[in-house]
């Protein structure tokens, strides 16, 4: 899923995969994320799940809720939502048991639902679902007044927050340490 593949600059800063590749990487996942989002809404519109009142308002309810936020909070949201998914990723990353993996990833991702926050990968499914109902947007509204405000948001806490943080905190500072230990002049000063 894009959103956990913004931990990829992680791997970009230890020089583990180049600049190039993340961006492909980013690009392929982000593309295949909209195409299938967008056929899974397409199909479920026509096995007539959604044809009942209730789900079709709700839909069409939350389509056109998400493509109204202003450019901002949108923004904001999104960077929350995905400083929760990357932190579900490498918490379970790091559970040895399978318990303990699913805790990892349950409470981050039920947090960001709870609260409101916005998902690019998930919008990918409720707005055109929302549309295919008909919801009174458009598919330029889908992308400009929400997926590409949700993507930069998203980017922003998951590709740079959090990896950031962790970078800052582990990655430099082992480097640092590594590289002092090796250095004669330190070690000598060192003991």
């Amino acid at each position: 899923m894009f959103t956990g593949n913004c931990t990829l600059t992680l791997a970009l800063a230890k020089k583990e995969i180049t600049l190039g590749s993340l961006l492909r990487n980013l690009t392929v996942v982000y593309l295949a994320n909209f195409v299938g989002s967008v056929l899974l809404a397409w199909l479920l519109f026509k096995s007539g799940l959604y044809s009942g009142e209730a789900m079709a308002a709700k839909a069409i309810g939350i389509a056109e809720a998400k493509t109204a936020i202003p450019l901002l909070p949108i923004i904001i949201r999104a960077t929350f939502c995905n400083i929760l998914v990357v932190l579900a990723v490498m918490m379970q990353a790091g559970s040895k048991d399978i318990i303990g993996k699913i805790f990892a990833i349950w409470f981050p991702i039920m947090l960001f639902v709870l609260a409101g926050f916005e998902h690019c990968v998930a919008n990918m499914f409720f707005l055109p679902i929302g549309l295919f109902l008909g919801a009174d947007i458009t598919w330029s509204q889908i992308i400009i007044n929400n997926l590409i405000p949700v993507t930069i948001g998203n980017v922003i806490g998951g590709a740079f927050v959090v990896p950031g943080v962790y970078y800052y905190t582990y990655l430099r500072t082992n480097k640092e340490a590594i590289n002092a230990a090796s250095d004669p002049v330190i070690a000598a000063t060192a003991e």
